[in-house]
């Protein structure tokens, strides 16, 4: 990351203020008597330290963004704290061109014989205070928002911890690969916290890291409670950044995700296969209907669908029912709901990026419900649907089939995985493959002598 640089009149010393963030310079290079201007990289972590706006700005502008990177992902996320840690790192730009400073006229200009600022030198500028803020603040380059796994069983969480990143990280067109490294960088290697900053100790090159991963840190480095591995599940093109990510020691994993474009019904329709027709016909003359879940009740007949599937068939880890009352009940997104006499027959967990994007996050049911969230998505203006994870390339996976069926576009976005521990990693591996084979040899029909 390169050196925050001061530019002054002569050997004066400033201390710069602005937000929550503070940091004293003596990096700096004469060059007129009444200008101080900032050319700097930050890192920044902690959503208390995130300038909200500029996130949101960032999320308007961002060719990456998704729901998973906005301060709303963050806000559902800390909602369950038993369930998941979020963790939020984000690296600022500030540079003169968006952000030029004055300070008042110096009283007493040094001469230019005069010896460099000592210890018991008072300043003759006055200090830059929360008084005197940046006439911009600085613009967000690069933001990751993810969240680190939680287990009560404590032996469970030991061999589990993992840093999911949905989405991929979020990342301004202009981001140089010196930022997004120092932002990789921050999620294996989380540096410590900075020293106070004092008179009596003046820091000779200015921190690069100005409200540090800290102790409290969910990616940080102890062994007993760091990530085994990070894990970006990228729902965007990444390909142009891919040699940073490996720079960084991320490894690309071949992985599809699938679109739908939803910004035209009769086009829409056009591209969904004949049997897929058919079976949302039969379903709605059998008097299936599709609505927004409302009630807690509700919530919890779709889980206990959603929870058989992942038992069965996906094998996956699944969180728990209070997970998607949550969502609900916080409005995230939409909890459509397949309805026959009654009865929840399946549904599809939905997050919104309003004006963007519709997500199939979770789903379980008749092909009605996938067509239902198309139609949602085309109503309510949002041109892309999401259907998230479709499989590896060359590995045969029924649900890409099924989803191709509606007219889905592949695209290999991969995901990028840093393994932080590589013999928890591979431990946990075998595991897992042990467990899945184990069940699928439970659930296997017997067969007749």
């Amino acid at each position: 990351m390169p050196a925050t640089e001061l530019k002054c009149a002569k050997n004066v010393k400033f201390q710069l203020s602005f937000g929550n963030f503070s940091y004293l310079c003596t990096h700096y290079e004469c060059e007129c008597h009444h200008s101080l201007q900032l050319t700097a990289n930050m890192l920044i972590s902690g959503i208390e330290h995130i300038d909200s706006q500029a996130w949101l700005q960032l999320v308007r502008e961002s060719p990456t963004a998704t729901w998973f990177q906005t301060p709303e992902a963050y806000d559902f996320y800390a909602s369950l704290p038993q369930m998941m840690t979020p963790f939020v790192v984000a690296v600022t730009r500030q540079s003169s061109e968006n952000a030029p400073l004055t300070n008042p006229p110096l009283s007493n200009p040094p001469s230019s014989e005069a010896s460099p600022l000592s210890e018991a030198s008072p300043l003759t500028n006055p200090p830059l205070s929360e008084a005197s803020p940046l006439k911009h603040p600085p613009l967000i380059k690069g933001l990751v928002l993810g969240y680190v796994t939680r287990d009560p069983n404590p032996l469970k969480q030991f061999f589990s911890r993992r840093a999911i990143i949905y989405g991929g990280p979020l990342l301004a067109n202009d981001i140089t690969d010196d930022e997004l490294s120092d932002l990789l960088n921050a999620l294996k290697n989380p540096p410590l916290s900075n020293p106070p900053l004092s008179e009596a100790s003046p820091l000779k090159n200015p921190p690069l890291v100005n409200s540090p991963l800290s102790a409290a840190s969910p990616l940080k480095n102890s062994p007993l409670t760091s990530p085994i591995y990070v894990e970006t599940r990228n729902f965007a093109d990444f390909s142009r950044w891919r040699h940073v990510f490996e720079q960084c020691g991320f490894r690309y994993q071949p992985h599809y995700d699938m679109f739908i474009d939803c910004s035209d019904r009769v086009a829409m329709l056009a591209r969904v296969h004949d049997s897929k027709l058919r079976q949302i016909r039969k379903a709605q003359n059998e008097g299936v209907v599709v609505v927004e879940a409302t009630k807690e009740q509700e919530v919890a007949e779709f889980y206990s669908l959603l929870k058989t599937l992942y038992q069965k068939k996906v094998r996956k880890p699944l969180f728990n029912e209070e997970f998607f009352t949550t969502f609900v009940a916080q409005k995230r997104g939409v909890l459509l709901l397949a309805k026959q006499d009654g009865t929840v027959i399946g549904g599809m967990l939905c997050p919104i990026l309003s004006g963007k994007a519709l997500y199939e996050w979770y789903v379980v049911g008749p092909a009605i419900v996938t067509w239902a969230a198309m139609n949602y998505a085309n109503n309510h203006h949002l041109p892309l649907f999401d259907l998230m994870g479709a499989g590896e390339p060359d590995v045969p996976y029924g649900v890409r089939d099924f989803k191709l069926q509606f007219g889905g576009e592949l695209h290999e976005f991969g995901r990028f995985i840093c393994v932080k521990h590589k013999l928890l990693y591979n431990l946990g591996k075998t595991i897992i493959t042990f467990s899945n084979q184990k069940s699928e040899f439970k659930t296997r029909p017997i067969r007749g002598k």
